[in-house]
């Protein structure tokens, strides 16, 4: 039995024996044939690697590629290797992008193909290439890469239609037009929505069915036009986007539909003027006149439109208006939308060009036929005046026999490289209605900036004026001897187009691109009559300029006594004083007059240590033009004469509700002073208080960029002088609730200059009843 059983076991043994060695041998050739632990099946250890997908691709930045990576690796026998861990990476700096999991990197193990492959790739924000992503595996010495470029995304720009206006129910005029490009180059075949509002006011595609949206496919220039689009039955304003599935951002297309019933303005032509600052921070000005239907639609026009633009790149043109619209804002102040080809203004415009051509203003009416403006945009912000054209007499027609003569000024801004304030007096006394420039009836004065050059009483010599077209553009040539008005290579020294608002009144600006001074100048014009006095009259005025520090306002009332002496007070700001600046009671100040050309010389008008030089330039009517003439400091702007009995003045005499432009300068840093502007309606109540909830418009474009409907309130306290001191809460740039002090100069109960008196900000303001 126990030989039997031993023989048992002794079998079962060998049965073993024979199993471990059939399996060692299994092992043994497997190794022999190059199989890798790390794979099974047949193949050896990875001994090479292909790029086989996903190189050659372009995304616009910050989208993603279309095709992942692959790459397939193989042992030495050409045999797939799976399991192996390939590695893919992007450059960390540059043009690159990012892998699914957020970084540069990202591994991947091969499939039973050998193949590996990358999760989505996404372009970063750079454009540029080509650069390689590469791809490595542990222990082959050779990686692959694969060639990409992150193309520059497509931007949509507003080509036409954007700013125009149509009776409700009526096609509008001009296309809907966009263009989308990439690095500058038009991009065919991107198709292009046009959305219009859903509801409220908008319009309908004349598509099968006519809609509010419309796709149309870019042509080989990246030109896309929508189909006719015609105005719905509800008036109002709204935009029409414009979008691609390319383009991040859509552009906009303003439109009005416009009904004769909310027409802000009546029927006419309007003549306009502003000066500011563009987002290239370059000084800047615009003025011409635009005509207006009875419906609110702009259906032409013209203006002069000059930018220092650093100097170097300055430009000054003058161009048509080819259309626009007038609406209501949700506040209840006015819309203007103007449209030129001027390709350096409107969105996208300033130093960098590519400009719509579109102007947007906010404004106020003083009355049926005038608005104080704003610049309501984000490419510009600037202050002026709209005025109705009532007539187009030609100038002085009765010159030489009976000459007249026009008070004027012009000036430019602390942007500029060297602000100039210009003023004087031009007499037409030649033959064709020209300048003689003899006996020293044309006469002007000079203050440059800082230069330490102020010059008086120089003559033009002969020059020219132009005849007045249907729009009531005149153009003055003006020379001397002062030798930045010298005639150069045939180009006058001065040359200034103006628009003429009636025979009394002419907006000017200087058109840079054909006379010798190339300044950037805007001002105004007006017709002297007679007599010329001052004795006895007191004047506000209301400067703005420079001086070492930067911006600088000036506010006063100021009275020339019959004893040649001035009186009065005065404030001024330029961000240096200390607290709250009272008004500054003069001590002292002598005058001249000139009573051929209207032509006053104030010296040594002095409070404490604080002392300024003027010359004002009358018309006998009330009215006068004044700058400073000062070698530290430049301003210039308008004098009214105070019309109220001397010491009469209450707080009723500031009462009613009154139209408010404002302009000056805000510090969004201790070293940097940005332009700020503002229009809207307030309401004085009579007895020392002002209101005008959700009314006013600001537009700082350096911080907070266009704010509509602040809120602003004010207190004052009156005197007899007509010289109130107060508070005006809700035009500060910086912090809208703040309180900031300020000091009034009434001129009489319909208007009222406002100066800022503290180092909030630089603010100077201009009220205007209205009805």
């Amino acid at each position: 039995m126990r030989g039997i059983r031993l023989t048992k076991l002794s079998s079962v043994a060998s049965r073993q024996s024979i199993l471990l060695v059939t399996l060692l041998l299994a092992i043994i050739a497997t190794v022999a044939c190059g199989g890798s632990s790390s794979g099974g099946g047949s193949s050896g250890p990875p001994a090479q690697v292909a790029q086989t997908g996903g190189s050659g691709q372009s995304a616009t930045v910050s989208t993603a590629f279309t095709t992942p990576f692959a790459a397939t690796v193989e042992d030495s026998k050409n045999n797939p290797v799976r399991g192996a861990s390939v590695t893919f990476t992007a450059p960390a700096s540059g043009p690159s992008g990012t892998f699914k999991n957020g970084t540069a990197t990202e591994t991947d193990a091969t499939d039973s193909s050998g193949i590996a492959m990358s999760s989505t790739f996404t372009a970063n924000s750079t454009a540029g290439g080509p650069y390689n992503v590469t791809a490595a595996v542990s222990g082959v010495t050779a990686s692959v890469s694969y060639s990409l470029v992150n193309t520059p995304a497509s931007t949509l720009t507003v080509t036409q239609g954007s700013g125009q206006g149509a009776v409700v129910g009526t096609a509008f005029a001009s296309t809907l037009q966009v263009q989308v490009t990439s690095a500058g180059v038009g991009l065919g075949n991107v198709p292009v929505t046009f959305t219009a509002p859903s509801s409220g006011a908008s319009g309908q595609f004349a598509t099968n069915p006519p809609a509010a949206t419309a796709t149309v496919t870019t042509n080989s220039g990246g030109l896309a036009a929508a189909p006719a689009f015609t105005a719905n039955t509800t008036a109002g304003l709204y935009t029409v986007t414009a979008s691609t599935p390319t383009s991040p951002t859509p552009a906009t297309i303003t439109l009005v539909n416009a009904s004769a019933s909310s027409a802000p303005l009546a029927a006419g032509n309007y003549v306009f003027a502003l000066s500011g600052t563009d987002a290239a921070n370059s000084f800047y000005t615009v003025a011409g006149v635009f005509t207006v239907d009875g419906n609110g639609l702009i259906t032409g026009g013209e203006q002069t439109f000059s930018d220092a633009s650093g100097d170097s790149n300055a430009i000054s043109q003058r161009e048509p208006i080819t259309y626009g619209a007038l609406a209501s804002t949700s506040n209840g102040n006015m819309l203007i939308i103007l449209n030129t080809q001027n390709p350096y203004i409107g969105p996208g415009g300033g130093s960098a060009l590519g400009g719509n051509g579109q102007e947007t203003f906010h404004a106020s009416l003083v009355s049926p036929s005038k608005a104080l403006l704003t610049e309501f945009d984000n490419w510009a912000t600037s202050s002026g005046e709209l005025d109705l054209q009532t007539s187009l007499s030609p100038l002085c027609p009765s010159a030489p026999a009976t000459p007249c003569g026009y008070a004027f000024f012009i000036s430019s801004a602390p942007s500029e490289s060297a602000p100039l304030s210009l003023g004087g007096v031009i007499t037409i006394d030649g033959a064709d209605g020209g300048i003689s420039g003899m006996n020293m009836t044309s006469v002007f004065d000079a203050n440059q900036s800082q230069s330490g050059t102020t010059l008086q009483n120089q003559a033009f010599s002969a020059s020219s004026v132009g005849t007045p077209d249907g729009f009531g553009y005149v153009q003055f040539s003006l020379n001397s001897t002062f030798a930045p008005l010298i005639s150069v290579d045939g180009r006058p020294g001065l040359v200034l187009n103006g628009y003429i608002i009636d025979a009394g009144h002419i907006v000017l600006i200087e058109d840079r691109q054909v006379d010798s001074l190339k300044g950037t100048n805007l001002g105004l014009a007006l017709l002297q009559t007679t007599p010329i006095s001052i004795s006895g009259d007191s004047y506000v005025l209301s400067l703005n300029g420079s001086d070492h520090a930067g911006g600088l306002q000036f506010a006063s009332v100021l009275t020339a006594n019959s004893d040649l002496s001035v009186s009065g007070s005065f404030n001024y700001n330029d961000l240096t004083g200390v607290g709250i600046q009272n008004p500054l009671v003069i001590s002292s100040g002598t005058y001249t007059i000139d009573t051929t050309t209207g032509r006053v010389t104030m010296t040594g008008v002095t409070s404490g240590p604080i002392k300024f030089n003027f010359q004002l330039y009358l018309t006998g009517d009330g009215n006068a033009l004044a700058i400073s003439m000062d070698s530290t400091d430049t301003l210039a702007g308008p004098a009214y004469e105070q019309t109220e009995p001397s010491g009469s003045f209450t707080a009723a005499s500031f009462n009613g509700k009154y139209s408010l432009a404002a302009t000056g300068e805000a510090s969004p840093t201790t070293s940097v002073e940005d332009e700020l502007d503002a229009v809207g309606a307030v309401t004085a109540d009579g007895v020392g208080s002002l209101t005008g909830a959700g009314t006013v418009d600001l537009n700082w474009i350096f911080n907070t960029g266009p704010t509509p409907g602040l809120n602003l309130s004010g207190a004052f306290t009156a005197r007899p002088t007509g010289v109130f001191t107060g508070t005006i809460t809700g035009m500060d740039a910086a912090a809208p609730t703040t309180q900031s002090s300020f000091t009034y100069y009434l001129v009489d109960t319909t208007k009222v200059v406002a100066i800022e008196t503290d180092k909030n900000q630089l603010t100077l303001g201009l009220f205007e009843q209205a009805p």
